[in-house]
């Protein structure tokens, strides 16, 4: 019998291929963090904020809306957050 490469698995076990690419998948936790350094790196008012729950796009992206309390008209912050956990867009309310 012929092995290739260094797998350990038992040979019961199926290999799934989203086994790697899950691994790197960002959660909602991660996408809070992101949006947080994101709002410490262009605003003053962290110690202000309210998050929402961010939302999962169809492309993998994500969406996290952020308040400065207390809210007013404008003073919120629409952080978008691609698959691979970059800022790449940081819209500030009119």
């Amino acid at each position: 019998m012929l092995s290739s490469g260094c797998e350990s698995r038992a040979r019961s076990e199926p290999i799934r291929q989203e086994d790697s690419a899950s691994s790197n998948a960002l959660a909602a936790d991660d996408v809070l963090e992101i949006a947080r350094n994101a709002v410490a790196a262009n605003d003053t008012w962290l110690d202000r904020t309210e998050f929402e729950t961010p939302t999962k796009q169809a492309d993998g992206s994500w969406s996290v809306m952020v308040w400065r309390l207390p809210k007013t008209p404008g003073g919120h912050r629409l952080i978008i957050v691609d698959a691979k956990g970059e800022v790449t867009d940081y819209v500030r309310g009119r």
